[in-house]
């Protein structure tokens, strides 16, 4: 099976789930029950900055997932965001979608124990993160919402520990610049790639990381507005 780096697989996941569902209402197919994560030792890490840049939705069967798991991530979602309507809102568990994605491929299969055992060493229940997305439109242009939640756990830990997260798949691109930013009036994380100079901007609301790639800052704007 195909090797999928463990925090572009939600994004694929979200593009698909929406793809094929149409925006309607979410699928309520369930996977199986996790096995235990075997204990790992975890080397240390020169952390960089993170990279969550643009990439190719992967061709690979689409796999069969509850597009529901966590309700309450997608109660938080805006039903609006400038006027605009917020569609197609579904949620994962991270874990759960990865395991069903990448199957028995070794490389993975480690990359997600790595993951799970990293997480718990900072005190966050990798096996409880679920990740979030929906669209909507601002100014006449598409715009993705995405978001991670951390129940009981600490959301700006999560956010601290991504660029060691994204080690785990091996990625060499150039790293992003990170700052922060006032958006929307809020407090936000910018992570700008220094090849296309695109945008993340990241928001930490309770155990909630909101995230919009934007060259934009009017869109991730409208979006952190509508959070409340």
């Amino acid at each position: 099976m195909r090797k999928v780096p463990l925090l572009t697989a939600v994004f694929v996941a979200a593009a698909l789930a929406i793809a094929a569902c149409g925006g309607s209402s979410p699928a309520a197919s369930r996977l199986p029950t996790l096995p235990a994560v075997p204990s790992l030792s975890i080397p240390s890490f020169a952390i960089p900055s993170l990279d969550l840049g643009s990439f190719v939705i992967p061709s690979f069967a689409f796999p069969s997932i509850d597009a529901n798991a966590d309700p309450t991530l997608a109660s938080k979602f805006p039903s609006q965001v400038a006027g605009q309507p917020v569609t197609g809102v579904q949620t994962v568990n991270f874990v759960a979608f990865f395991q069903a994605l990448a199957g028995d491929d070794e490389t993975s299969a480690s990359q997600l124990q790595s993951f799970v055992q990293l997480l718990g060493t900072n005190g966050i229940d990798a096996t409880q993160l679920s990740f979030g997305s929906g669209t909507t439109t601002v100014n006449g242009e598409s715009v993705r919402i995405e978001a991670f939640r951390t129940p009981g756990g600490d959301v700006n830990k999560f956010i601290a520990l991504w660029p060691q997260l994204n080690t785990l798949d091996g990625s060499e691109k150039t790293p992003p610049i990170v700052g922060t930013d006032n958006v929307g009036g809020k407090t936000v994380t910018t992570l700008t790639d220094p090849e296309d100079e695109s945008v993340t901007y990241i928001y930490a609301q309770g155990d909630t990381a909101w995230s919009v790639d934007s060259n934009d800052p009017a869109e991730a704007s409208a979006v952190f507005t509508a959070l409340q």
